[in-house]
């Protein structure tokens, strides 16, 4: 049996498509959250997956509209906290005194 670790891809797992949209669904079930088919398409690594819904469920429990973000896919390992500090900025909103 192969060693599965966060940067391991679902291909080197022999993780098809349809079973990574299959265990997508279940995290959505578990966590009472919503990722888009399109995201959920982008999602390569289990560390992708892990940091989509560590954000999504910390955006929920700070009443964030919990949204996927894009830059996520293209992100490194490890990003996940600087996507999260995306969602939580406001539009207009100046951090500057």
């Amino acid at each position: 049996m192969e060693t599965v670790r966060p940067d391991s891809t679902f291909e080197e797992l022999g993780i098809d498509s349809l079973d990574r949209i299959n265990i997508l669904f279940e995290l959505e079930t578990e966590f009472e959250i919503e990722i888009s088919d399109e995201h959920a398409a982008k999602v390569t690594s289990l560390q992708q997956m892990i940091d989509g819904i560590t954000m999504l469920v910390e955006a929920k429990e700070k009443g964030i509209e919990p949204v996927w973000p894009e830059s996520l896919a293209a992100s490194p390992a490890g990003q996940a906290e600087a996507a999260l500090k995306e969602t939580e900025e406001t539009p207009g909103e100046s951090t500057e005194d």
